[in-house]
């Protein structure tokens, strides 16, 4: 039944790119000849409103340039009487804004919206926008002046209030930005994502017991977005991951090319509230080995966690490149896609989630894939634990024996006895400080251990 619904949607998709094209075409041929009729006053506001159509219609099928192009050529027509435009003052510059911040080119689309509000001084959206991108320029006090405007003209207009909430978490104002995230509750209980975010702001406050409601409440809004760590019940001592920390760098300075071991410091410095550190963690990793799909969804979910959406978007986009069955790389942009309204993109992501994975939706999406040392593949627990006593009876023979102490290590670590592994892999670095696995090997131990114990 889902394989016939799924076909279904993907015929819908594709018959509504075939319409908008058709909708392209037809305003297309409708300018041509526009070329030859008189240019009477109603024949010039006609003009502008096919090509304010069509820009539109480009818009919507992601063909920004040539929108652009069409709002430009819509400008031109009628450069003194924009008002005319479908009785809606300034909605043409705020198109053109829209498609320049997409474009990333943020100070000319301050310059359009600003003309948007000179025409419409009450225009919410275009403050709105102009916010937006100053945020994008990283100038956050200067898009919370913007946001506040929005208020003196409706103060029930809680995007504004989520937008400044971002802005304030950003400038690291939490008080601030809790006051507003609490407001978008209050006037519309069903926004997830001010939840999710706020519950964020009080694990950073240590306020466990508010974060665990709005973690809870949110994921009840959006079953695709669930609980973000995998470790949130319960927070290890920072000095464990501290201490995983040295030792993977260690590894890091033994093998300068160890992506598996930047992978996971990666992890670990966003455990320790250090997520633009864990980013570069990935890029070097990715600058290393740029197939590595693993690499590309741990980095998305850095982008998500700042809230560079389009960034993350990028990096999910990417690792599905590498592997086409990646079913969390899907369900997050899924999300992603369903929090910036592009609802079809959303739908279409969460049905192949589903798809590959019947059980995505119950899973902590946004948890990172963690690498590890070499295992044995399929390993019997039987087979395991009659392996660990006869590294022990080795061990008793000759107590110096390394590889020993290291391979035992590794059952230990497949039978999830952490303490006796660690023990282990320690007594390998005291007989021989210059082997270049163990240091990786403790790292990524102590980062399983703290996960385990807090999944548990």
């Amino acid at each position: 039944m889902f394989v016939n619904v799924y076909v279904c949607y993907t015929k819908l998709w594709q018959l509504q790119q075939i319409l908008i094209n058709k909708k392209i075409q037809w305003i297309k041929r409708e300018r041509k000849k526009a070329k030859y009729q008189k240019k009477s006053p109603m024949h010039i506001i006609g003009k502008v409103d096919y090509r304010y159509t069509l820009g539109n219609s480009l818009q919507k099928f992601e063909r920004f340039e040539e929108a652009l192009e069409a709002y430009e050529e819509a400008i031109c027509a009628l450069p003194t009487n924009v008002d005319a435009i479908n009785g809606k003052g300034g909605d043409l510059y705020l198109s053109i804004g829209f498609v320049l911040d997409i474009l990333g080119q943020h100070e000319k689309a301050i310059v359009e919206y600003t003309k948007a509000i000179e025409i419409d001084p009450k225009f919410i959206l275009a403050y709105n926008n102009r916010g937006l991108a100053y945020d994008k320029m990283s100038n956050y006090h200067k898009a919370i002046e913007e946001y506040t405007k929005v208020f003196t003209i409706d103060k029930q207009y809680y995007t504004s209030y989520f937008n400044r909430a971002i802005a304030y978490y950003k400038l690291k104002n939490y008080d601030r930005a809790v006051e507003d995230f609490s407001t978008v509750i209050e006037i519309n209980p069903e926004y997830y994502m001010a939840y999710y975010h706020r519950g964020e702001i009080y694990e950073l406050q240590n306020k466990m017991d508010q974060a665990s409601k709005d973690y809870v409440r949110a994921s009840q809004l959006e079953p695709c977005l669930t609980i973000p760590y995998p470790q949130f019940k319960k927070i290890p001592e920072k000095s464990s991951y501290e201490t995983s920390y040295q030792h993977l760098s260690l590894a890091i300075q033994d093998q300068p090319d160890n992506i598996l071991a930047y992978n996971n410091r990666g992890f670990v410095l966003f455990e320790m509230n250090q997520p633009l550190e864990a980013l570069e963690n990935y890029n070097k990793a990715i600058e290393i080995k740029p197939t590595i799909a693993t690499l590309y969804y741990n980095r998305g979910n850095i982008a998500y966690f700042l809230n560079q959406f389009e960034k993350a978007i990028e990096d999910y986009s990417q690792t599905i490149l590498i592997d086409p069955n990646y079913a969390k790389a899907y369900c997050n942009r899924g999300t992603i896609y369903k929090q910036l309204e592009k609802f079809d993109e959303a739908k279409k992501d969460i049905e192949i989630a589903v798809k590959i994975d019947p059980q995505i939706t119950t899973k902590r999406n946004f948890s990172f894939d963690l690498s590890l040392f070499a295992l044995p593949k399929n390993p019997i627990i039987q087979n395991i634990e009659k392996a660990v006593e006869a590294f022990t009876g080795a061990i008793e023979l000759s107590p110096q024996m390394t590889q020993a102490y290291q391979q035992r290590g590794i059952a230990y670590f497949i039978l999830k006895q952490y303490e006796e592994s660690l023990k282990d892999f320690s007594q390998v670095l005291l007989l021989e400080p210059n082997n270049k696995e163990v240091h990786f090997q403790i790292g990524c131990v102590i980062v399983y251990q703290l996960v385990h114990s807090a999944a548990s």
